[in-house]
């Protein structure tokens, strides 16, 4: 940040990175993880239902104004709903086959 104080004012004079350049990268990450969510999603619905089953969640979630929100901004949350959703349906394949490889 660029700070001039000319006459007891402070002025900022400019910024680096710029805001759109700074928040392009975190928004990047979060859009991957959205799209990650996505096909873990996919492939849980693939499991317990059918594959048509899993192509209208996957509609539906790609035109969900929530998880748009959450994935299209540089915040912690979509992480969060990736990291809880990926536990959970990590637990429910264990539950039905409790191995050593499935619990890491």
């Amino acid at each position: 940040m660029e700070v001039r104080d000319p006459d007891g004012w402070i002025y900022v004079t400019g910024l680096r990175p710029d805001a759109t350049g700074f928040i392009a990268r975190p928004r990047a990450v979060n859009v991957t993880l959205g799209v990650a969510l996505g096909i873990l999603l996919w492939i849980a619905i693939r499991g317990l239902f059918s594959e048509s089953a899993a192509s209208f969640v996957l509609v539906l979630f790609a035109l969900s104004p929530q998880l748009i929100s959450h994935f299209t901004v540089a915040t912690v949350d979509g992480v969060a709903v990736l990291t809880v959703f990926a536990v959970a349906f990590q637990l429910v394949r264990w539950r039905r086959n409790p191995t050593e490889v499935r619990l890491c």
